[in-house]
C-alpha cells in the first residue's frame, strides 16, 4: 500500500471510505468502518503523508442498516 501511495497519493481527489472482511470461503463480506480487515491507521497515516486533504466519504451501500452504518463510520474515522 505504501508504495501505491507515494506513486499516485499526490494525483488523489477524493478517497470512499468502505471496510471488509474476509469470509466464508474467502468471499470478501462488507462490514461497517472499524469491524473489517482495513488498517484505518496505516491508511489515514498514507493519506496524510500524499498531502490529501480533500473529502472521505462513507459509503455503506452494501450494509443493511446503512444509515447506522454511516454514523458509525464516522464517529469511527473522527476518533
Amino acid at each position: 500500500m505504501d508504495q501505491v501511495f507515494s506513486a499516485v497519493g499526490p494525483l488523489l481527489r477524493h478517497v470512499r471510505a468502505r471496510d471488509a472482511m474476509r469470509g466464508d470461503r474467502q468471499r470478501i463480506q462488507p462490514a461497517p468502518i472499524g469491524a473489517g480487515d482495513v488498517d484505518w491507521p496505516h491508511l489515514h497515516s498514507n493519506l496524510q503523508h500524499a498531502g490529501y486533504n480533500g473529502w472521505i466519504t462513507v459509503d455503506p451501500t452494501q450494509l443493511p442498516d446503512r444509515p447506522a452504518a454511516a454514523k458509525a463510520g464516522l464517529s469511527f474515522l473522527l476518533s
